[in-house]
């Protein structure tokens, strides 16, 4: 492990070495769109405005962290803590039957507002008096839609469980 840090360290100076050998400044200045130019190159910093130059810094090295001792293998993993409320098979088919009537129930409810809002839609289309209805009905009609689709999701969810 040692070496390999070694070798690590000493790739990492080599290439810090070559790089302050390149150049050890970069350049930052104003663009006339008002952004920032970066560069290395003197001649390419002359074309720009409020140019700055700024030093290298070495790159920093940071020591890996101790190795912890590796752990013993672990039991199963517990589901939770043991007063942790269970509930019963037969007590969450109960539960899972109750939420798809609940759901079937919105969903009709929904159909039919549906059906009430098109009907509507279609009187205010023929009906030039009404004409300022239909985006909002349109609108009302389309969020329905919308409602209908989550709630089939969601009884789809239901049954595959």
């Amino acid at each position: 492990m040692f070496r390999a840090l070694r070798v690590l360290l000493l790739a990492g100076v080599g290439l810090a070495g070559a790089a302050q050998a390149q150049s050890s400044f970069y350049f930052i200045c104003d663009r006339e769109d008002g952004g920032r130019h970066l560069t290395d190159n003197e001649a390419d910093a002359r074309k720009y405005k409020n140019c700055q130059r700024k030093e290298m810094q070495p790159p920093a090295v940071v020591m890996p962290a101790q190795r912890l001792a590796p752990r013993p293998a672990a039991a199963a993993p517990s589901p939770g803590p043991a007063s942790f409320p269970r509930v019963e098979p037969a007590e969450q088919v109960s539960r899972d039957q109750g939420r798809r009537q609940v759901l079937e129930t919105e969903l009709r409810a929904e159909e039919t507002k549906c059906a009430s809002l098109r009907r509507d839609l279609g009187e205010a289309e023929r009906n030039v008096a009404a004409a300022g209805r239909l985006a909002g009905l349109r609108d009302d009609i389309a969020r329905c839609d919308s409602n209908m689709v989550a709630i089939r999701q969601e009884l789809a969810r239901l049954r595959a469980m």
